[in-house]
């Protein structure tokens, strides 16, 4: 099926990470004929809102009223839902990868960890009583949410924690399966994938590659 030349795929990685992280989805979409904009910020500093306040601001001035759609590593995926949601007049469909929609149920269970004097503030923000993750927006789109399901990889550092101390609540290592749904989700897919791991996955590419298309994951 041929991509329209004005397709956009915004990408947006995670907390602690670089664009790089999203290179290899990049590449893939890039193959395929869509234009594709890996956004970087730094995720140490600032907050959700002030992300996606900007990215917001980059959305504006694309030319010629693109389509667009977002892909969204962990954080990303929360800083998409806000940009997306202060440009509403875009048509658009959004995959999240391992992205704590209903708050990073890690930084609760673990107070002495993640110490609010001692954390950056957006780390507090994906605190599941977060007034940031209790209000943000679900923009008026079609979302895919695909969430990893590999426990435990010894690039992750959280992921030791979590699979000492988890209880048996399934997780990606850093992120609660649970936590990855969104209320009023187009689709739902789990890959075999750690939440570091989830964007250079390729069963995950496919999935987001077919959802872009077709507002699923599944054929």
């Amino acid at each position: 099926m041929p991509i329209p030349a004005n397709e956009i795929v915004i990408l947006v990685h995670g907390l602690g990470r670089s664009r790089f992280s999203m290179r290899k989805l990049q590449c893939s979409l890039k193959a395929k004929g869509y234009q594709v904009l890996n956004w970087g910020y730094n995720s140490l500093s600032g907050g959700i809102l002030e992300h996606a306040q900007e990215l917001a601001i980059r959305i504006a001035s694309f030319k010629n009223d693109p389509l667009i759609h977002g892909v969204g590593h962990s954080l990303g995926g929360l800083i998409l839902r806000q940009a997306f949601a202060l440009q509403p007049q875009q048509k658009r469909r959004l995959v999240t990868l391992g992205t704590p929609h209903q708050g990073a149920r890690l930084i609760a269970r673990y107070p002495l960890l993640f110490n609010y004097r001692f954390i950056p503030p957006v780390i507090g923000q994906m605190h599941p009583d977060s007034s940031v993750i209790k209000t943000l927006p679900i923009p008026d789109i079609e979302i895919g949410v695909i969430a990893g399901i590999q426990k435990f990889h010894p690039l992750n550092p959280i992921s030791w924690i979590n699979c000492l101390a988890n209880e048996g609540i399934p997780h990606d290592g850093t992120v609660d399966i649970e936590s990855t749904k969104v209320a009023g989700l187009t689709d739902y897919i789990e890959v075999n994938a750690n939440h570091s791991f989830i964007p250079t996955n390729l069963a995950a590419i496919e999935y987001v590659e077919h959802f872009i298309i077709h507002g699923k994951f599944n054929p």
